[in-house]
């Protein structure tokens, strides 16, 4: 019974993740490489532990934006080769 009840749970957090994978990829704000405060290029950086974590489940990179002044850092999401938008999501992170 025990056993049933763990993979019910395991089955309903994956669909979720998916789901959630799936929405974000889908964002056409999110469609471009550009900081979304103000509009400057961004750069790769490095990944904190939690997010080689959470890459198991989402495929994230970390950016930062290049102007100084702005300083915004985020993660963004590869998308599916299915995407049609054909560019990384995004999650902000501060």
């Amino acid at each position: 019974m025990m056993f049933y009840l763990q993979f019910i749970f395991l089955s309903v957090i994956v669909f979720l993740l998916a789901l959630l994978r799936y929405y974000l990829e889908k964002q056409r704000y999110s469609a471009s490489l550009k900081c979304p405060e103000c509009g400057k290029p961004l750069q790769r950086i490095r990944r904190q532990a939690w997010e080689h974590i959470l890459s198991f489940f989402l495929p994230v990179r970390s950016y930062g934006c290049e102007n100084v002044k702005c300083n915004w850092q985020g993660l963004r999401i590869k998308p599916l080769k299915s995407s049609k938008f054909g560019k990384p999501s995004m999650i902000k992170k501060n």
